[in-house]
Order: C-alpha cells, then structure tokens, then sequence
C-alpha cells in the first residue's frame, strides 16, 4: 500500500481559497481614492506639518516633502506613529498652529484608509506570489 501526500494539494486548495476569497478585496482596493480628497488632506499636511517636518527642519527625523497617498503605505511605520500622535492631539504640538478638530479627524481617517488600502495591495501580492510557488492556477 502507498501512501500519498495530500499536503501539495491542502496548500493548493488554501492558496485558493485565499485568493478567490481577497478577489473581492483587491478589486475593491483598485479604486482610487477621490482626488479632491487627496488634494485636500495633503493640503492639511503641508499646512500643519511641513514646516516642522520639511527637509531642511526635519524634526523628528521625518520629513512630509514630496508626501503623495502612495508613499503613505512605503512608509507605514511613520503614518501609523503620526495617526496615533493627531489622535491623541500631541500633534502638532502645542502652541503651533492647529487644523480644527474636523481636519484632524479627516486627516486620520484618510490616513487610515491609505495604510489598510496599502496593506491590502501588500497581502494580495503575498498571495499571487504563493500561487506561483505551488504552480496554482484560478484559469
């Protein structure tokens, strides 16, 4: 009696169902953000934070120059830290001029939306990547 692996295909089978299953997601993640949007949390940030956060003054070792809503997600250690300083309100800093409570919490949710949205991109290419380790196919 021979004994066969099922292990090529449970990998295949979970490959999968992962992809078919974030199909949905990375078609839902292909949509652009409005512009308009864009265009305006990127105007709070320059307003609000380039001045500290420039090249040339660079507090905190971080500059917002050339911020576009795709180098959010290539930086997402720095936004996760700067969402989490404009929700608690330590940002900007005291005494420095400040957005209205509205802008801060518009800049974070869009923050937010840019990090997840690139976190989606990240794992749907994780598992196009498996699919070509294991020679799955969804054709």
């Amino acid at each position: 009696m021979t004994r066969t692996s099922t292990r090529p295909i449970v990998v295949t089978s979970l490959a999968g169902v992962l992809v078919l299953s974030l199909s949905g997601v990375a078609a839902k993640s292909q949509a652009p953000a409005a512009p308009r949007a864009s265009d305006a949390q990127l105007a709070t940030v320059k307003q609000y934070c380039a001045g500290c956060h420039s090249d040339r003054a660079k507090a905190g070792g971080v500059s917002f120059e050339g911020l576009t809503p795709e180098s959010i997600g290539q930086h997402a250690d720095v936004f996760e830290k700067a969402v989490r300083k404009l929700r608690g309100r330590v940002m900007p800093p005291p005494g420095a001029r400040q957005p209205d409570a509205a802008s801060i919490d518009s800049l974070v949710a869009w923050l937010e939306e840019s990090l997840d949205h690139a976190g989606r991109s990240r794992a749907v290419n994780a598992l196009i990547e498996v699919r070509w380790a294991v020679g799955f196919s969804v054709a």
